[in-house]
């Protein structure tokens, strides 16, 4: 071999290892960048949710007013929902009092 011809090969052997390790170094880069991008959106998630938070509680009043509502509106649900089963009850007493029977009579 020629001295020209040994010192392309070495030149291409040198490409090459250098190639290889700029693609190493690439798909590192492209991994920690994935990882970031992802730590970001999970991030951005997050923040939404805490300003979603803070937007329906930023006014205490509004938001107490807001859940005493809820609580009546579940007191009147409960109330309603005794009111039903104490009335399918005395049907089913008043049903087996005349003999009928009546299949699973409550809420």
């Amino acid at each position: 071999m020629k001295a020209g011809e040994k010192t392309i090969n070495l030149l291409a052997c040198i490409a090459l290892v250098l190639s290889t390790g700029f693609g190493v170094k690439a798909l590192e880069l492209w991994n920690e960048r994935q990882l970031a991008v992802e730590q970001t959106q999970k991030l951005q998630g997050q923040l939404t949710q805490q300003i979603r938070f803070a937007d329906e509680h930023s006014d205490y009043k509004t938001y107490k007013i807001k859940l005493l509502d809820k609580q009546k509106k579940l007191k009147q649900q409960a109330e309603q929902n005794l009111s039903l089963n104490n009335r399918l009850q005395r049907l089913q007493k008043q049903a087996r009092a005349q003999s009928i029977h009546l299949n699973s009579m409550q809420m």
